[in-house]
């Protein structure tokens, strides 16, 4: 009995080791857009400069702006998918749904965009029967700290000394943030970049009249 249990918790530890991520995004695929990106939010504008502006982007200027619509942690989906494999999967999940606003003007008037997108971050793997399920009890109840307002919210402000032990620091807390947002573009990339071809589209037109 003492021979299989060690076996187990090693077992344990080997496939905690590789659970995968939920896929984010590093270099965006598609080609991109004649247009600079400000916003209030720091890390927004560095990820959609990075992930869409061209070197010739001084020809248009966006505002966007992210609101978290609603935010919460799959309770019930991540021990669906845990009892569904036995007890054997471990899932731990964020999701939320958010709006992206898109402000630019053309021919001095303001126009205004809103895009509603839906993002999922987190993790899951696979482990011995029942410590699946007893690691997805445990994550969700903790998981709070992964919610995108929560995220920002100490990404801008300094977490308290306390937080930072039993969270993240503010460097780890915008790494988690940036993170999310990249997450978001990867999983809505397509809508996104259609919305700006419109913009671009638009632009465009406006420039002929």
């Amino acid at each position: 009995m003492k021979i299989q249990f060690t076996y187990l918790i090693k077992i344990f530890f080997v496939i905690f080791l590789f659970n995968c991520k939920y896929p984010s995004i590093k270099e965006n695929s598609l080609n991109k857009i004649d247009f600079t990106f400000d916003s209030e939010d720091k890390t927004l504008k560095e990820i959609f400069s990075k992930s869409y502006s061209s070197e010739d982007g001084s020809k248009h200027s966006i505002q966007i702006n992210l609101t978290v619509k609603k935010e919460g942690l799959d309770y019930l989906s991540n021990l669906s998918l845990s009892l569904a494999t036995l007890t054997t999967g471990y899932f731990s999940t964020n999701s939320a749904e958010v709006e992206l606003e898109f402000q630019y003007n053309l021919n001095s008037k303001e126009k205004k965009l809103l895009v509603p997108l839906n993002v999922q971050i987190g993790s899951y793997g696979f482990m011995p029967i029942y410590m699946g399920l007893t690691a997805t009890l445990g994550a969700i109840p903790l998981n709070y700290t992964r919610n995108p307002t929560h995220l920002k919210l100490y990404c801008e402000t300094k977490p308290s000394i306390l937080r930072e032990k039993l969270e993240y620091s503010q460097e780890e807390f915008c790494e988690e943030y940036k993170g999310f947002l990249e997450a978001m573009l990867f999983q809505n990339q397509s809508k996104i970049y259609e919305t700006l071809n419109q913009i671009k589209l638009e632009a465009s037109n406006a420039n002929k009249n």
